[in-house]
């Protein structure tokens, strides 16, 4: 039943009727929609200032069950408006052009990125990383492409990794002994969901360093993180565009290199030699 709820506008629909602790929820869904699939229960309680019991009241003041329905059927609604959004975006109907100012998009946002990133920033995410005795490098759905991309090189370059692309018990069983020691590169970008927030929550509550690439420094706050990057692209489309992470990759890699050059020739030499057959 829930799911077919149309969240916002079964809100306005309700409003005059909900009690006061009830609009104090309702407030804060309409002004943070997208963020409440980051958020549990008690959290969101929290944030708002009223009690648990308060949210539960007012999800099923919209017709849920309970908070989990109320949430999943937001992160559905979600994707489906990226996803329209997106493809209308694309429509060739709307302009002959579109082609054209998607890649003239690019690169402005590469000479926004270049021109407007902390390389004191990305200095220190580099040290963290190089002083970590295990890099856990994260990323689901299409972020994936961005963490295998970063484990690939970092492995070659002699430093001790786990790459965590799947959900699920998959997820957990590998952050199984993450420690304090170590760090957690995460990539989760353009939206952030409940199984990305599950993987910085396991990385802090075991006291590891979370670095992160999202969409703004909100984001980062809802995930905790210890450091962040904002990448943020002048145009959304359905291809999520992965330009700039890739940048912000090959950046941090020149980074680390330039941490421990003299050890890090020796890995690339290893696997070179390696990879030599005669």
């Amino acid at each position: 039943m829930g799911e077919s709820i149309q969240i916002i506008p079964r809100i306005k629909e309700i409003h005059d009727s909900l009690s006061t602790g009830c609009k104090k929820v309702a407030a804060f869904v309409l002004d943070h929609y997208d963020s409440i699939p980051l958020l549990s229960c008690e959290e969101l309680a929290q944030r708002i200032g009223v009690s648990d019991t308060m949210v539960i009241r007012f999800t099923k003041e919209l017709g849920f069950h309970g908070y989990l329905e109320f949430k999943k059927s937001i992160i559905n609604s979600s994707r489906d408006r990226v996803i329209y959004e997106g493809l209308q975006h694309m429509n060739p109907g709307k302009t002959d052009r579109f082609a054209n100012d998607y890649m003239q998009s690019i690169v402005s946002d590469v000479e926004f990125f270049v021109n407007s990133l902390n390389y004191s920033l990305i200095d220190t995410i580099a040290k963290q990383i190089v002083s970590a005795d295990h890099i856990y490098i994260g990323g689901l759905g299409t972020d994936t492409s961005v963490a295998v991309f970063f484990h690939n090189y970092i492995m070659k370059m002699g430093f001790r990794t786990t790459l965590i692309t799947k959900e699920g018990h998959a997820l957990r069983d590998a952050l199984l002994y993450i420690s304090p020691s170590d760090v957690l590169f995460m990539s989760s970008y353009p939206a952030t969901w409940s199984e990305e927030k599950e993987m910085a929550r396991i990385a802090k509550k075991r006291g590891a360093t979370l670095i992160t690439v999202t969409d703004s420094e909100s984001t980062a706050m809802l995930l905790r993180s210890d450091y962040n990057i904002s990448l943020n692209p002048s145009v959304r489309t359905f291809f999520n565009s992965y330009v700039l992470q890739m940048a912000l990759c090959n950046l941090l890699l020149i980074k680390i290199y330039e941490q421990q050059p003299e050890k890090i020739d020796v890995s690339i030499k290893k696997y070179v030699e390696d990879s030599t057959f005669v």
